[in-house]
């Protein structure tokens, strides 16, 4: 029997409590908007600000929500930047590339058009996995598993140990060879 069978609600404090609903869904919503348009002008101020000629980022393809959010606010900045300053703006982004999913019902995504050898920072990697606290339960099988992923990207470029990246580049005729050379 419903709360309003039983005469606890009544159809009037339900018609209220619809439209109480409806408002906040409605202010979360704004405010989630608003959330939105600040992160991108503070992400916008500070590429203008530091005017970095390279920018890691996560994947626009990651599976994980916060990262695919971040990419999408990174990238939305910087195609704000480039839209104002144009001639004068040149940038590379690099966006960390990963396996999305591995299941038979999907095609792992990964996009990498560069790898770049870590043989020699492989082991400050797996230490500063560490100091990522939310993963502390599970550290030992995904550092283990990235690492894993990292010896087999090395062996696709013939180093070591690799780490893939999605390249997008801001400007004509960007040397990013030059660039990358010099990480």
């Amino acid at each position: 029997m419903s709360a309003i069978e039983q005469g606890i609600i009544t159809s009037s404090t339900k018609q209220r409590l619809s439209e109480l609903e409806e408002r906040l869904s409605k202010v979360e919503d704004s405010i989630a908007v608003e959330t939105m348009k600040m992160r991108n002008q503070l992400t916008v101020e500070k590429i203008k600000e530091y005017n970095p000629k390279i920018i890691i980022t996560h994947s626009m393809h990651d599976s994980h929500s916060d990262h695919s959010t971040v990419a999408g606010t990174v990238n939305k900045a910087i195609q704000r930047v480039f839209h104002i300053l144009r001639e004068q703006f040149s940038l590379c982004v690099l966006m960390y590339s990963v396996p999305v999913r591995l299941d038979m019902e999907t095609i792992p995504c990964i996009c990498p058009n560069i790898l770049c050898d870590i043989s020699s920072y492989v082991h400050y990697k797996r230490k500063l996995a560490y100091y990522h606290k939310s993963q502390n339960p599970y550290i030992d099988l995904n550092v283990n598993k990235h690492i894993a992923l990292n010896k087999f990207l090395g062996a696709l470029s013939s180093c070591e140990y690799a780490e893939a990246f999605e390249i997008k580049e801001y400007a004509k005729n960007y040397p990013i060879r030059n660039i990358l050379g010099n990480i």
